[in-house]
C-alpha cells in the first residue's frame, strides 16, 4: 500500500486597493504640485448645495455656498476627495454655460465614483480637465438632456468605465462632449 500526498492549502491574504465608500458619495481623485496649494470645486454660482466634504487631508466642511468651495493644502500629494450630501451644479466650465475656467480644472486626476452629484443642469461639466486621466466609477451619472462639452479638453481621459451603460435617453444635445479629447 503506497501512501496518499495531499496538497498543503496554503492561506491567501488579498490586500485590495480598491475603497469603499457611500453610494451616495461623490468621489474624485485630485493631485497639487506645490505646498499650500489651494483647490477649488467647480461649484456654479446658481447651484444648490448642503454637502459634507472630506478633502482627503483629515479635514472636512459643511459646505452650503458656492462661496465656500475652496481648500488649501499644506502637502504636495494626491487626495481622494469624498463628497456626500446634496450637490446641484457642478461644472469646471464657467459658470456651467461656457468651457472654463471655474473650480481647479488642472488638478483633477481621476473620478472615483457618481454617487447622487447632479448633472442635469449645466454643461461642460468637466470641461478643461486636462489631467483627468480615468473616470474608475462603478456606478452611473444622473444625466440630463445636455452634454455639451461634458469631458471638452480632456486630452489625457484614456478609460471611462461603464459608458456603455449610461442613460442618455433623455440626452438630445451631445455637442462637443469630447472635444479635444
Amino acid at each position: 500500500v503506497s501512501p496518499t500526498v495531499s496538497p498543503t492549502v496554503s492561506p491567501t491574504v488579498s490586500v485590495s486597493s480598491t475603497r469603499s465608500f457611500s453610494p451616495n458619495s461623490f468621489v474624485i481623485e485630485i493631485e497639487t504640485v506645490l505646498p499650500n496649494q489651494t483647490v477649488s470645486l467647480p461649484l456654479i454660482n446658481t447651484g444648490s448645495y448642503n454637502f459634507i466634504v472630506s478633502w482627503g487631508d483629515n479635514s472636512t466642511d459643511q459646505i452650503q455656498d458656492s462661496s465656500q468651495r475652496s481648500h488649501t493644502y499644506q502637502a504636495v500629494g494626491t487626495y481622494t476627495i469624498i463628497m456626500t450630501g446634496t450637490i446641484n451644479g457642478w461644472s469646471y466650465g464657467s459658470g456651467g454655460t461656457s468651457p472654463g475656467p471655474n473650480g481647479s480644472p488642472a488638478q483633477l486626476k481621476r473620478i472615483i465614483q457618481w454617487g447622487n452629484v447632479n448633472f442635469t443642469s449645466q454643461t461642460f461639466v468637466f470641461a478643461g480637465c486636462t489631467n483627468l486621466i480615468s473616470v474608475d466609477c462603478p456606478d452611473l451619472p444622473l444625466l440630463g438632456t445636455n452634454l455639451s462639452g461634458f469631458f471638452s479638453g480632456c486630452k489625457n481621459l484614456t478609460t471611462i468605465n461603464r459608458i456603455n451603460e449610461w442613460n442618455v435617453s433623455n440626452v438630445i444635445i451631445f455637442l462637443e462632449m469630447f472635444n479635444n479629447c
